[in-house]
């Protein structure tokens, strides 16, 4: 167990000064090619996408002239803005048509051969390095053309072993209900952040790829996610950034809750003496945020504490 990151908050004549603390992770941006799906452009889909790799095709998919493997991924070009189903947050103006079917995915890794490329243009040049955890993030909406609740999207990082297979070092699950998507019009952050790479570990020094993969089943396959803005970070440490916002006599505290974590929200007048506030909260890979009542305190300490969910 450990401190994610603590605020210090003063209320003086009901003005508060927020004080920022220690634990906020520094990262730098690497480069994922076309990670907003803006290639191949097009003025409405197409079913190509430019430097990420798809799943082959199964036994089990019949294709016919309307139905092809390659039709259930593609790029499409965001609607104008006042249309009822524009994207209000899109990053440029395409993003990814993922239908909801097993098997398939996406994926890029410095083997990929993305597009109409027939051998890898090797533009994915990343590695794993010791001392350093990584975090992915993408923007999704789920729901797409009456998908069911329940139907699933797994966000990965891997590498590949001397075999060539894929070896996840960090994936989340990200499940399409009412609560995760809202609306069709609205992207939603997810995210999955490894461990800090150890220099024994099997991962160090093998190239990142990144996975899109279904987690729809013959039961409840169907309809279609919307994604964009792949974004990846390496970090100098795995704490999660935690913001902080007052709002009245309540302080929001707000963090990237990682999949397969538990958080504890906890409150000190002294930094020594903890108390535990509201229930703990259970990572899916998504933003979360609690409100810590405030008022009339001389002074007030918050700290995330994040553990392993068993």
């Amino acid at each position: 167990m450990f401190a994610v990151q603590f605020w210090r908050m003063k209320l003086i004549r009901f003005l508060s000064v927020l004080m920022c603390c220690v634990g906020a992770p520094r990262g730098e941006d690497v480069a994922v090619p076309n990670h907003s799906f803006e290639s191949p452009r097009t003025d409405f889909a197409f079913p190509q996408v430019d430097s990420w790799e798809r799943s082959p095709k199964p036994a089990w998919f019949e294709e016919t002239p309307e139905q092809q493997w390659a039709f259930l991924t593609g790029v499409f070009k965001n609607t104008a803005p006042g249309s009822d189903d524009h994207i209000g947050n899109m990053d440029g103006d395409q993003a990814l048509f993922f239908f909801a079917y097993p098997e398939v995915a996406i994926f890029q890794d410095y083997t990929t051969v993305g597009g109409t490329n027939s051998a890898p243009t090797f533009e994915f040049d990343e590695e794993f390095t010791a001392g350093r955890a990584y975090q992915l993030s993408a923007g999704l909406v789920g729901g797409g053309g009456n998908m069911v609740e329940g139907v699933t999207l797994v966000l990965s990082l891997y590498y590949r072993d001397s075999n060539s297979n894929m070896v996840t070092v960090a994936s989340t699950t990200i499940t399409n209900n009412a609560a995760n998507f809202p609306n069709l019009t609205n992207l939603v952050d997810f995210y999955v952040r490894t461990p800090l790479i150890g220099a024994t570990d099997p991962a160090n020094r093998k190239k990142i790829g990144i996975a899109i993969t279904s987690g729809a089943n013959f039961q409840n396959a169907g309809g279609y996610w919307d994604i964009d803005n792949i974004r990846l970070k390496e970090l100098a440490t795995d704490a999660t950034r935690v913001s902080v916002m007052r709002e009245g006599t309540n302080l929001r505290v707000s963090w990237a809750a990682i999949a397969g974590k538990t958080y504890q929200v906890e409150v000190s007048s002294d930094l020594t003496d903890w108390t535990e506030t509201g229930a703990a909260q259970t990572g899916i890979g998504r933003t979360m945020s609690v409100e810590v009542p405030v008022e009339n305190l001389p002074a007030r300490f918050v700290r995330v504490v994040e553990t392993r969910t068993e």
